[in-house]
């Protein structure tokens, strides 16, 4: 355990959800970084949840690729999220393409990233939590008025059984 605690040290950690991470293209190959000498090693693409913001700019949708480490595969495919790591003294280069495919570039401190991820995680995990529970609460209200609605039903054929049986006496 020691071993790898020495491994991250100087090292920032991100967790993502299974839904912002990816270790293939929508092509089904495997995402690469490669060194230009024709190495090359897997990677994870990262991609940033909506509400991300660092230093008040918005970088919701941007991507980077890391160093895809053993568990990081596994933990995707069994659709669990994972946990990313980045080298805490150098800024990560971030890029989104836009609807006319002209790329865009920025880069941001790695703990700055870090906080803000876990902010818009945050910020998504309440907004969720809160609409299901105004969810639960409707479908709560639903099922009290499909109840009474059904009692009163139950009230109303009783009472037209009876009535009939009056008009036949």
């Amino acid at each position: 355990m020691s071993e790898q605690n020495n491994m991250n040290k100087g090292k920032v950690r991100i967790d993502f959800p299974p839904k912002w991470v990816t270790t293939e293209k929508a092509n089904g190959e495997p995402y690469t970084i490669s060194n230009g000498k024709g190495e090359s090693w897997p990677a994870v693409k990262c991609t940033l949840p909506s509400g991300t913001t660092v230093d008040g700019k918005d970088l919701s949708g941007f991507s980077f690729t890391t160093f895809q480490k053993p568990w990081n595969k596994t933990d995707i495919e069994a659709g669990k999220g994972t946990g990313v790591y980045i080298n805490a003294d150098r800024n990560v280069s971030l890029f989104k393409y836009d609807q006319d495919g002209q790329r865009h570039d920025e880069s941001v401190e790695p703990q700055k990233l870090s906080d803000a991820v876990e902010a818009a995680r945050a910020e998504y995990r309440e907004q969720h939590q809160s609409h299901d529970r105004a969810q639960e609460q409707e479908t709560g209200l639903d099922e009290l008025c499909e109840q009474k609605t059904a009692e009163a039903n139950e009230r109303e054929s009783g009472s037209q059984d009876r009535s009939s049986q009056n008009v036949q006496r």
